[in-house]
C-alpha cells in the first residue's frame, strides 16, 4: 500500500549507491591531479627563482608564457589543480555533482596539456639551439648519437604529456560510468 500523506507525482530522491570502478576511476583522478598539482608547485619554484628564462628565447609566446607572465601563469595553475583536486576528492561521495559539473574539469585538464606541449616545444626549441638550429635536417639524425638523442626526446615527450591525456582519458571514463549508473538507477527503480 502507498504512502497516503505522500502524493502519488511525487518522486523519491534515493542516494544512489556508488559503484567501486566509479570511486577507483576518482581515486585515479585525484592522484594524476596530485601529480599535475606536484608539479605546479615545481613549475612556481621555478617561475620564482627565473630558471625559466632561458627557454623563454624560442618564441613570442613562450617569451610571453615563461618571463612575462610567469608569475601570474604559476599562480594560476596551482589555485586551478588545488580546486580540481578538492573537487575530485568530494565527487567521491556525490558522484552526480561530478557528472553534473564537468566542464571545469575538462577545461583543466585541456589547460595543462596546453601548458605541457608548451613546455615541449620549448625543450625542443632549446636544444635546436644547443645543435645550432641543425635539429630538423635529416642529416643530424643519421649520426651515432641520434637513436639515443631520439630515445631521450620521446621519453621527456611522453613523461610531459600522459599525465594531461590520462586526466582528460580518467574524466571521459569516470563521467560515462556515473553517467551509466545514473540511468540505470533512474530506469530500473528498487523500491
Amino acid at each position: 500500500m502507498s504512502n497516503p500523506f505522500q502524493p502519488s507525482a511525487s518522486v523519491r530522491v534515493k542516494p544512489s549507491a556508488t559503484s567501486i570502478a566509479v570511486t577507483g576511476l576518482l581515486v585515479l583522478l585525484a592522484a594524476i591531479t596530485a601529480y599535475l598539482f606536484w608539479s605546479d608547485i615545481n613549475y612556481l619554484l621555478a617561475a620564482q627563482k627565473g630558471t625559466l628564462t632561458r627557454a623563454g628565447s624560442v618564441s613570442f609566446l613562450h617569451h610571453m608564457y615563461l618571463t612575462t607572465f610567469a608569475l601570474e601563469i604559476a599562480y594560476f595553475r596551482l589555485i586551478t589543480s588545488a580546486s580540481i583536486f578538492i573537487f575530485v576528492v568530494f565527487s567521491m561521495r556525490n558522484n552526480q555533482a561530478f557528472s553534473s559539473h564537468i566542464a571545469p574539469v575538462y577545461l583543466y585538464g585541456l589547460t595543462q596539456l596546453a601548458f605541457y606541449i608548451l613546455s615541449m616545444t620549448a625543450i625542443l626549441g632549446i636544444l635546436n639551439q644547443v645543435s645550432d638550429y641543425k635539429l630538423l635536417e635529416i642529416s643530424y639524425w643519421s649520426g651515432p648519437t641520434a637513436k639515443a638523442l631520439a630515445a631521450s626526446i620521446l621519453l621527456i615527450a611522453s613523461m610531459h604529456l600522459i599525465p594531461p591525456a590520462a586526466f582528460l582519458l580518467t574524466c571521459y571514463l569516470a563521467r560515462s560510468k556515473i553517467n551509466k549508473q545514473l540511468e540505470l538507477t533512474t530506469t530500473n527503480p528498487s523500491d
